[in-house]
């Protein structure tokens, strides 16, 4: 999902006010939620991160994730030259901890947050039907097909890399369920381009359960 530049830059600024005044507002209360349940199962959704599954864990300030998952629906030729029907995504991320504390001081077990900054790398792939015109076609009839599966060809597979960068929030209400949300920049390459197919300001999530 892309955002424009000042709401990316009024939320980054609000979480880095807030880490310079974390002495200010957190307690150390009881014992720290991601010392206690450094490890995290769920799920995640990211144009950098991956999409699908995502496992995670603290090593002190030091972290990382893993996400993966994929998506098929049968090729569709109808209005396409190529119909996508298989994709599939695979993450990888290494987090440092600004901080990490737990909340509210008369109640330390009911929300923890964590904000830490984030580098990573992703890898895209895609399944794609080759699709030929539609002799028989009739714009001006709204059931005549465009295109049709051209099954004389074989599917065409499209890998891309991505790269990025950015902070990332982490709350914990009650000790396990973990809700992260990041916010960065990164750029989507196909292999053997120099080029990017897309690059700016990205925002990904998840839903995770601390252990």
């Amino acid at each position: 999902m892309k955002i424009s530049v000042n709401k990316v830059s009024l939320i980054l600024i609000f979480f880095l006010t807030t880490a310079l005044y974390s002495p200010l507002l957190f307690s150390d209360t009881g014992t720290n939620v991601y010392r206690a349940y450094p490890y995290a199962l769920g799920a995640f959704a990211g144009e950098l991160g991956g999409t699908g599954l995502s496992y995670q864990q603290w090593l002190g300030k030091f972290g990382y994730e893993v996400s993966f998952g994929g998506y098929y629906t049968p090729p569709d030729c109808s209005f396409e030259p190529n119909s996508v029907f298989l994709t599939y995504s695979i993450g990888l991320q290494f987090q440092y901890a600004l901080f990490s504390e737990n909340l509210l001081k008369k109640f330390p077990d009911w929300i923890a947050a964590s904000l830490y900054l984030f580098t990573g790398t992703v890898h895209v792939g895609s399944l794609s039907q080759p699709c030929k015109v539609n002799p028989d076609f009739n714009k001006d009839d709204l059931s005549s097909l465009m295109y049709l599966s051209d099954t004389s060809k074989s599917p065409v597979y499209t890998p891309d890399f991505g790269v990025g960068f950015g902070i990332g929030i982490e709350p914990v209400l009650f000790r396990h369920f973990s809700f992260p949300m990041e916010f960065g920049i990164d750029s989507i390459w196909p292999l053997g381009s120099l080029w990017p197919d897309t690059a700016g300001f990205i925002v990904q999530g998840g839903f995770r359960y601390r252990f």
